[in-house]
């Protein structure tokens, strides 16, 4: 998974998570989401 990409779970972070550690049951709320850098 790309450093610039957000995933959560449940608002978890999971992105850099295993994916065999990352189960999903019926009704969790996954969100992708771009990462946003400024200065």
């Amino acid at each position: 998974m790309r450093r610039f990409v957000l995933v959560f779970v449940n608002e978890d972070p999971v992105a850099h998570l295993p994916p065999e550690d990352v189960r999903l049951k019926v009704g969790d709320t996954v969100r992708i989401l771009p990462s946003v850098a400024g200065g």
